[in-house]
């Protein structure tokens, strides 16, 4: 089962942007069962991401994918990111936004995608597996209110399922 530890490689990399670690283990854990307790979102991570320059961000992407433990995600320097598949049928993306210049990001994308034999029955009960989904979107949006504004969205793929969170800093 997938939780946190699926990230203990970025973590070991001792990265600063902790908030990828928080921010896919609440989706992931959600798609294997986990409780409420499990799904935690941090703010003062949030804060710490939001408050990297460009500069600092593209040179821990760079430290995350030379590290071997994620692919690149986007070549273009303001919207760049990374994906990884922590393990067979997850595959998790992170892409941090410059769209109003270098000094600090305007929006972070975070996407799960559960995929494949250990996810298929994510389409068994959907309207089940849509409210846990929206679940983790809801407790995403309170924990990191009032600073930052989470949109959430959720997709089905034919064996399985995503959520995608985009979050934007309130101004």
């Amino acid at each position: 089962m997938f939780r946190i530890r699926g990230w203990a490689m970025l973590a070991a990399l001792k990265c600063r942007s902790v908030l990828l670690t928080i921010l896919f283990a609440p989706v992931a854990a959600m798609a294997q069962g986990a409780t409420d307790s499990d799904m935690i979102l941090s703010k003062s991570d949030a804060i710490r991401l939001f408050g990297l320059t460009q500069q600092q961000w593209l040179a821990q992407r760079a430290q995350i994918i030379s590290s071997g433990a994620a692919l690149p995600h986007g070549n273009q320097p303001e919207a760049a990111g990374f994906r990884t598949e922590p393990q067979p049928g997850v595959i998790l993306l992170v892409v941090v936004r410059y769209g109003a210049g270098p000094a600090r990001p305007d929006m972070v994308s975070v996407g799960s995608l559960f995929r494949g034999r250990p996810f298929a029955t994510l389409n068994v009960d959907p309207q089940g597996n849509r409210a846990r989904f929206e679940g983790a979107i809801a407790r995403a949006q309170q924990e990191l209110a009032p600073e930052f504004f989470v949109y959430g969205e959720v997709f089905w793929a034919p064996d399985g399922a995503g959520v995608l969170f985009t979050i934007s800093k309130v101004s």
